[in-house]
């Protein structure tokens, strides 16, 4: 699997002369873990030591094998007022991995990136979203559940249930279990945090038609339920098919990394 994936981007590279360009590299699932932890009072440059030994009980591998990085949740816990981060972790062995598949490619690595912070990139676009949100990607793999607000984000999880389990006979009872997990993700933040992020649930785009999911989540949450478009506040050169919107969503959020959503991200076309 990996050949062929080496094989497919050398062709792509070498098809649109994108030799010498410099990309991202979107970890996977399973390239890293992602740990909720309180964060250690020390200065910013022993932070990832620090965060080494708290959560070294926590990973299946040496902690001298990790690399960590972290970022830390927009507001303290309210029973303690202590702060919190997520750490980041991954084997030193899928850098250089990454690296090496990335330098055969013809590509010059910049830095790597987790599809949270990506997808957490791409929603900021939409200034409605600021007072709070979860946002739900589902895919042939599993789902993910971010909540977010103020541009932030407050909690990340992660589930088994697939696009292909809502598309089955089964497809009822993995609608109540995905709405009771969006239910217990709001009450969680919002007693962990005391805040009151708004109701409304915004679904990534996906292969199939997601209509009757936004359709069912609505009708047992009582939420505002929207199908996030891309394309609704960013200009692209060219229309974006489903299909497109679907797969390029992490590659859309890496591409605007580092820039001020703020001012005028969506009139810069990509």
């Amino acid at each position: 699997d990996a050949g062929i994936k080496q094989v497919a981007l050398q062709r792509f590279v070498q098809a649109n002369q994108l030799q010498g360009v410099a990309c991202v590299y979107v970890l996977g699932a399973g390239e890293y873990s992602l740990h909720l932890v309180e964060a250690p009072a020390v200065a910013s440059q022993e932070r990832s030591q620090a965060v080494s030994w708290l959560i070294r009980d926590l990973v299946s591998f040496p902690i001298e094998e990790a690399v960590i990085d972290s970022f830390e949740l927009p507001f303290p816990r309210a029973r303690d007022n202590l702060n919190m981060l997520y750490a980041v972790v991954m084997r030193k062995t899928q850098i250089a991995s990454i690296e090496g598949f990335t330098h055969a490619s013809g590509l010059v690595l910049t830095y790597i990136d987790i599809p949270e912070l990506a997808l957490k990139n791409i929603l900021n676009l939409d200034p409605k979203y600021t007072a709070g949100c979860a946002f739900v990607q589902l895919h042939a793999q599993g789902g993910r559940l971010m909540l977010c607000q103020d541009n932030s984000i407050c909690m990340i999880r992660s589930f088994d249930l697939t696009l292909d389990n809502l598309a089955s006979e089964e497809g009822l009872k993995s609608l109540e279990s995905l709405c009771l997990e969006i239910h217990r993700s709001f009450d969680y933040v919002n007693s962990m945090f005391r805040k009151n992020i708004s109701n409304t649930v915004v679904l990534a785009p996906t292969f199939l038609n997601i209509a009757l999911i936004q359709e069912s989540i609505k009708n047992t949450l009582g939420f505002e339920v929207n199908i996030f478009d891309p394309c609704e506040n960013l200009k692209t050169e060219k229309p974006m098919s489903d299909e497109e919107k679907t797969e390029c969503l992490c590659a859309i959020g890496t591409l605007l990394k580092d820039q001020d959503l703020k001012n005028d991200s969506a009139d810069k076309p990509l």
